[in-house]
């Protein structure tokens, strides 16, 4: 059974209590109110819409459904914060399911072709957003830093940038 538990704010401690046990979130979300979202194994810490961290679940399965104040959990989970600063790139999938950046091919699926996508580029992936919806998480091949490589200059150019 999924349920989800609204927990007025983080403690002074960075931390939240759920059935008589206190488990810690992160002192960056002190004051903040937050969800917590119980999907069998699994506790999912949501604020501001975002996934801001996952643990094992605290609580066995019989007893989620004794909780006070817990509700069925409803849709998917959002995807977690991007970010801040990382690049990002727009590319329309092929009809195959296909794309290329950074000089990589990345396949999300032909149920996908023909739709305009972002994709951000963080240190160790690519992550592909259609929206708000990540389709997919791909490895980045190549780690280091893309700087696109400048345009070949013509020779009537050079010379007019030589003569002013």
């Amino acid at each position: 059974m999924r349920s989800t538990r609204q927990i007025s704010a983080v403690n002074e401690d960075g931390r939240v209590s759920i059935a008589n046990t206190s488990h810690l979130i992160g002192f960056a979300y002190v004051g903040r109110r937050i969800t917590l979202r119980l999907d069998g194994h699994l506790m999912h810490a949501i604020s501001e819409g975002a996934l801001i961290g996952t643990w094992p679940c605290p609580i066995p399965g019989p007893k989620l459904s004794t909780l006070h104040d817990a509700r069925a959990a409803v849709g998917k989970l959002p995807p977690p914060p991007l970010p801040a600063g990382s690049p990002r790139a727009q590319r329309r999938v092929h009809y195959d399911g296909k794309m290329v950046i950074n000089n990589q091919r990345l396949k999300v699926g032909p149920r996908h072709a023909g739709k305009l996508v972002t994709v951000i580029i963080e240190n160790t992936h690519f992550r592909i957003l259609h929206g708000d919806e990540e389709l997919a998480i791909k490895p980045r091949r190549d780690l280091s830093p893309h700087h696109p490589t400048p345009r070949p200059r013509r020779l009537e150019e050079e010379q007019q940038s030589t003569n002013s």
